[in-house]
């Protein structure tokens, strides 16, 4: 069973601009204007998000993962200096506690390597960035590298199976099966036919069959 909770950045980016927004201006408004408002509000928002994600593995989440939708938004300068002393905090905690965690980046290739710097079990990354190439960045899992999950478009699910399942193959063909957790690079898409999820499934369960 996996708990999740969104990552201290996206729920700033929420509390923040108030809605929704690509770019949340906002946000990062604020963060130039007042850097140590912007700090104030990561570090509570990280302190209750850790409380959050304890209570759900005490009551059965085998592994929490951390969703970053909103990774993206900061450049790279910006996200080291202001945001990662924070998730830092909250996988460091994690880890101390003895949570298996997952940290999801979305839309954030330029800050991929910082992600995988984290003290997390494993990496999610979303279907812009070359899981292969964070494979070879971090290393095999036998060697201490990390535990790698996604990355499959969900657009591909809309093209129909027979795409799905070309699509689905690269990336099996791309990244080793040992240390890998095979999923979409972010949400399913509600139109998505039935025919294309169950043509995944059952690729990834034959390919890791035939590895086996």
């Amino acid at each position: 069973m996996i708990g999740f909770a969104a990552a201290p950045l996206t729920l700033a980016c929420y509390l923040i601009e108030g809605r929704g927004n690509r770019d949340f201006p906002a946000l990062r408004g604020l963060l130039l204007e007042d850097p140590a408002l912007f700090g104030e509000l990561l570090e509570k928002v990280t302190s209750l998000t850790i409380e959050y994600l304890r209570a759900q593995h005490e009551a059965g989440a085998d592994v929490v993962q951390v969703f970053d939708s909103w990774a993206g938004t900061l450049s790279a300068r910006d996200w080291r200096q202001h945001v990662q002393p924070h998730l830092s905090a909250l996988a460091s905690q994690l880890a101390e506690d003895g949570i298996p965690t997952i940290l999801f980046a979305n839309g954030a290739a330029h800050l991929s390597p910082l992600y995988l710097s984290l003290p997390s079990t494993a990496n999610q990354f979303c279907w812009r960035t070359d899981l292969a190439a964070m494979r070879d960045l971090t290393g095999a899992v036998s060697e201490g590298g990390k535990v790698l999950q996604g990355n499959l478009d969900p657009a591909a699910l809309l093209a129909g199976p027979e795409a799905t399942v070309t699509a689905t193959k690269a990336i099996l063909e791309r990244v080793p099966a040992h240390g890998h957790i095979f999923n979409l690079g972010h949400g399913i898409d509600k139109e998505t036919p039935l025919e294309s999820v169950a043509a995944l499934v059952e690729t990834v369960h034959s390919e890791s069959d035939a590895q086996a």
